[in-house]
């Protein structure tokens, strides 16, 4: 019975939170589409930031201005910002998605896979990172779900230290540790089918 209740909770992805995530009944939730169909540029940006030597400063903000951006993906950007020293520069994109959303995580995938990798090889100094409020959610459920088995496991040998150390028992304390994983499973597998 337990496992059936885990099972729910095996393909559970996590995500960051948004207002996409809200029912479109409230009337916040149908503000908030009303004001991003009206100003799409300004629904989530993202930060595409180089550093590379000085000598490479035109180079870069040459590359940075002649971005070849999916206008599906992306309805707008900055003009390119260099930091003092001529070492660092920003360029910001506008999509016309949630934060959060399907579309703009794949615009950020877009950015750091194929557009950002190609336009730079031609620059082997130059560094860049894609950052705004996606690719940190992004990067975050990252950390977020590769930590998660490490915490698991921690909290697993530990309670079968602890009950092998206090019943000075093998079998007790590996059916506590199967019953935690268990029971845990389940209140996740329950959450996850009704959420």
């Amino acid at each position: 019975v337990l496992d059936a209740l885990a099972a729910p909770w095996l393909p559970l992805k996590l995500v960051s939170d948004s207002p996409a995530s809200l029912p479109s009944s409230i009337a916040a939730k149908q503000t908030f589409d009303r004001l991003v169909a009206a100003f799409p540029e300004q629904a989530s940006t993202q930060r595409i930031v180089v550093r590379a030597p000085a000598s490479d400063a035109s180079a870069v903000a040459a590359t940075l201005r002649g971005l070849r951006l999916d206008p599906h993906q992306f309805v707008g950007r900055s003009a390119v910002r260099a930091s003092a020293d001529g070492t660092v520069h920003v360029l910001e994109v506008d999509a016309p998605y949630d934060a959060e959303s399907s579309a703009a995580r794949s615009g950020v995938v877009e950015l750091r896979t194929q557009l950002l990798p190609h336009a730079f090889t031609g620059l082997p100094d130059a560094r860049w990172a894609v950052g705004g409020d996606t690719a940190s959610s992004m990067d975050y459920d990252a950390h977020a779900s590769d930590r998660l088995p490490w915490v698991i496991g921690f909290v697993v040998l530990l309670t079968m230290l602890m009950m092998g150390w206090v019943f000075r028992s093998v079998i007790i304390a590996g059916l506590t540790a199967a019953v935690n994983l268990l029971s845990a499973g389940a209140a996740f597998g329950v959450l996850a089918l009704v959420f």
